[in-house]
């Protein structure tokens, strides 16, 4: 399972923001990498869902062996609001925006991850305008009809 690469998709944004960080924050994708190596995640935004792999300081999108170590379910909006500092993660998750499920141990490391990416994206300008294009295709798909 490769990323759609479509303009405002989410897995082909989320690996755009993984290369930038790569090139751009080199130390924070490599934290973040090695935070989440050996780790299968499922991430279901809106209709989409697709899977990605940490293993050997590289992030990899495409089909996991087995049950994902981490499943990540939410929306654009959501996404949105937590980058614009709207709200936290943990009011996400207790208002049912965010599931996020994974063994306990595991919790710890998702977190760094976070903060790893959250601190390269911080320095990088393409990652703005990254974000840019994100927030528009966001805000299309949110004015699409749904059945």
């Amino acid at each position: 399972m490769r990323p759609d690469v479509e303009a405002g998709c989410v897995a082909a944004t989320l690996k755009q923001a993984l290369d930038i960080l790569r090139s751009d924050a080199g130390a924070a994708y490599y934290r973040l990498a090695r935070e989440l190596d050996g780790m299968s995640i499922f991430i279901e935004v809106g209709q989409e869902r697709f899977q990605l792999r940490c293993s050997a300081d590289r992030i990899v999108f495409g089909p996991a062996a087995g049950a994902p170590d981490v499943s990540i379910r939410t929306k654009s909006t959501t996404i949105l609001a937590l980058i614009d500092g709207k709200t936290g993660v943990m009011d996400c998750i207790t208002a049912g925006q965010l599931d996020l499920r994974a063994a306990v141990d595991v919790l710890p490391n998702i977190a760094r991850a976070s903060v790893a990416f959250a601190e390269g994206a911080i320095r990088s300008r393409k990652m703005r305008a990254l974000l840019a294009s994100f927030r528009q295709a966001a805000a299309a798909a949110d004015a699409l009809p749904t059945d």
